[in-house]
């Protein structure tokens, strides 16, 4: 079993991480590839945003991954951005660090993630921590 622990973003974390975004970056909206200068600028923002709490999950104290959770002023909060390295996947690390971060920010929030409908791990970790599907987005390319 693994010591799965939640810490803080650092600046040593940066590089892991935007290795790890640019390798993934199918899944997201957001499919741009990230520059060194552009993950400095993202965590200096991140570090402002006081409503949206990222965690580095830690797979016995090696980075793994990490995720955030937004909390939108309305008892609600969406589980955004999640990535873990491919070397940790389906052996629940992020289950369990998932669980522990809305442990920890309250059992009153409502959770809601979006998913690109493809992402059949992100769907299946979504349904291990008791999501349901309550709405489908559906979107049209710019022409």
């Amino acid at each position: 079993m693994y010591d799965v622990t939640l810490d803080k973003i650092g600046r040593e974390d940066l590089e892991f991480l935007r290795q790890l975004r640019n390798a993934e970056r199918r899944w997201f909206f957001d499919r741009a590839e990230v520059t060194p200068e552009a993950q400095v600028i993202w965590f200096e923002r991140m570090r402002l945003d006081q409503s949206n709490h990222w965690y580095l999950v830690r797979v016995d104290q090696a980075p793994a991954g990490c995720f955030s959770i937004k909390e939108d002023g309305d008892a609600g909060a969406e589980v955004r951005s999640i990535l873990l390295s491919p070397a940790f996947r389906g052996r629940g690390v992020m289950t369990t660090a998932i669980t522990a971060a809305m442990d920890q920010l309250g059992h009153h929030l409502r959770y809601f993630a979006e998913i690109i409908p493809e992402n059949n791990e992100s769907i299946k970790l979504f349904t291990r921590l008791g999501f349901t599907t309550r709405a489908v987005l559906m979107e049209c390319p710019a022409r």
